[in-house]
């Protein structure tokens, strides 16, 4: 999904595809002139994956590892939501 100069990739248990996405989104940067602000960049993972695998993930990609994000006033949350998240 791709809002302004912000993009959210969604993927299946994507702990053996890293390399793959790390790809595509240097081809992006280099194709429209961006950069990656690794500091600003976060991985969210599913409860399906172990903390092992998200710290890999998270590692491999050079983003922080978060539990959940707030996206243009939308909670983005692993956990079940609640009243205050609406």
């Amino acid at each position: 999904m791709l809002q302004a100069d912000d993009i959210l990739i969604f993927s299946k248990n994507a702990a053996h595809k890293i390399a793959l996405i790390k790809q595509i989104i240097s081809k992006f940067c280099s194709w429209f002139g961006l950069k990656i602000n690794c500091k600003k960049s976060v991985v969210i993972c599913g409860k399906v994956a172990t903390l092992k695998e998200k710290k890999r993930i998270a590692k491999m990609l050079g983003f922080r590892l978060v539990n959940e994000l707030n996206y243009f006033g939308v909670n983005i949350v692993l956990r079940r939501s609640v009243a205050l998240d609406f």
